[in-house]
């Protein structure tokens, strides 16, 4: 099992790449928003895959609790319900900063690359 919160760096690549891909197929500014979307929601789904085939090997695995108690160094056991909540909160908190990491990126490589065209 692991966190899959270094996965949001994909959303940083896909933000740059397709910021960079606008800017140099120069698609009208109508079109943007649309694609900015598509993207960003896009990453934000894969996202939440690895969110939840994360969080099912998790809660299956009966060591994610005490694993969980030994990284952070808590004096308390970790519950099935704790971790429940941690997968959803994390989880949830994760895609929705994908979405936004993507549609950010991309717009700020648009406004980056026609300051220098």
């Amino acid at each position: 099992m692991g966190f899959p919160v270094f996965n949001i760096i994909s959303g940083l690549i896909a933000g740059y790449y397709f910021g960079k891909r606008i800017s140099f197929l120069k698609m009208k500014s109508e079109m943007q928003p649309k694609i900015i979307k598509h993207v960003s929601l896009f990453t934000g789904l894969i996202m939440a895959l690895i969110c939840t085939s994360t969080g099912i090997i998790a809660l299956s695995d009966e060591y994610t609790g005490s694993a969980v108690k030994g990284i952070l160094g808590l004096n308390f056991e970790v519950t099935k319900e704790m971790l429940l909540a941690i997968v959803l909160v994390g989880g949830l908190g994760l895609v929705v900063a994908e979405y936004f990491i993507t549609k950010l990126t991309i717009q700020k490589t648009i406004k980056l690359n026609s300051k220098t065209a």
